[in-house]
């Protein structure tokens, strides 16, 4: 779990199924199959949104009071920087769970 700081308060910044399913209630899209290059920078934004609010139950802003948030480009940079190190985070327990079946897998065969 990462924290952003917007307007002098931390929050909680976390990726997960949570995060996807609030991005898929907003946008009535699914991430499924897609990259973040895929999306749009309101897509983004709402991806953004969509971890904030998984992360923290105190975050109780509507989205577009947190667009008007937006204007400082440290905070820009911070929610950037907090989705890369999230799906890197994300990417690698997903990578370890796949090692973790392998392995199950070949003790499967040997028996």
């Amino acid at each position: 779990m990462r924290k952003v700081t917007i307007n002098g308060v931390e929050y909680a910044y976390t990726w997960g199924l949570g995060a996807l399913m609030i991005f898929e209630s907003l946008t009535g899209e699914s991430m499924a199959g897609k990259s973040l290059k895929d999306l749009s920078v309101t897509r983004t934004t709402v991806l953004h949104y969509a971890c904030l609010r998984n992360g923290s139950a105190d975050f109780g802003f509507s989205f577009a009071e947190f667009v008007q948030m937006l204007n400082e480009h440290e905070v820009v940079n911070a929610l950037n920087e907090a989705l890369t190190q999230e799906l890197a985070r994300w990417n690698q327990d997903n990578a370890n769970v796949d090692d973790e079946d392998e392995k199950k897998g070949d003790k499967k065969k040997e028996k």
